[in-house]
């Protein structure tokens, strides 16, 4: 085999570090990142039914809005992309069975409503449903 001149090898390490600066960003884009596992829902979960065993509209609107979030990371750590969860949403939608995206976007518009709309009362049951609906939608990408 012919040795590499001198010349050639200092340019392959400068276009190998050039090209390794430029995909960087791109890594963190399109990246899926740890996968999460089934066993780390299931904590979550037994830590959201914790909050919602305290009781009160407050911890059930915590609950919603942090199995929300939960939703949101398990989506970007199968690779969805998109500036918000909705859009993610959208996008990873052939990764979930009908029954599970409808899950997700029921759980999802919970959580909007508790964000958005000020007046809106939650309900222990409601709140309820919207964490069986996000674990299910979990479930699917799990």
């Amino acid at each position: 085999m012919k040795k590499k001149s001198r010349e050639i090898e200092v340019f392959d390490m400068i276009v190998g570090g050039i090209g390794r600066i430029f995909s960087r960003p791109f890594q963190k884009i399109f990246s899926s990142g740890k996968k999460i596992s089934w066993q780390e829902v299931e904590d979550e979960f037994r830590r959201l039914d914790g909050i919602m065993r305290l009781g009160g509209e407050a911890h059930f609107r915590q609950a919603v809005i942090e199995a929300d979030n939960f939703l949101d990371k398990v989506l970007k750590s199968r690779g969805a992309l998109g500036k918000t969860l909705g859009e993610r949403l959208k996008n990873i939608e052939k990764k979930f069975n009908q029954v599970g995206y409808q899950s997700a976007w029921n759980g999802h518009k919970l959580r909007n409503r508790i964000v958005h709309e000020h007046q809106f009362e939650l309900l222990s049951r409601e709140a309820q449903k919207a964490l069986s609906n996000l674990k299910n939608a979990i479930k699917d990408l799990v």
